[in-house]
């Protein structure tokens, strides 16, 4: 089996998470590891480019918006935002 890559989370994904309430914070865990293991086949809602010309997937996981993006070199999923989606 291939080595998951590590999940890597940008400082204000981290402060995001953690001012969240605990069943808030299982269940941004577990679309994180559900990423985590499927990010190769994984179908995002749309892309976007970064200011350094990466491409971005975006993933709508209701009530969340997950942007993240595969750092091959060193197998490392990289979490750049996350955002509450209003309704």
């Amino acid at each position: 089996m291939t080595e998951l890559p590590k999940i890597v989370l940008d400082e204000d994904v981290l402060h995001t998470i953690l001012g969240m309430k605990a069943s808030e914070r299982r269940m941004v865990l577990q679309m994180l590891h559900h990423i985590q293991r499927h990010w190769w086949k994984e179908q995002a809602d749309y892309f976007i480019t970064d200011t350094a010309g990466r491409h971005l997937k975006v993933k709508a996981a209701h009530p969340f918006l997950v942007t993240y993006w595969h750092d091959s070199p060193v197998e490392e999923l990289r979490i750049v935002n996350l955002a509450r989606i209003r309704s």
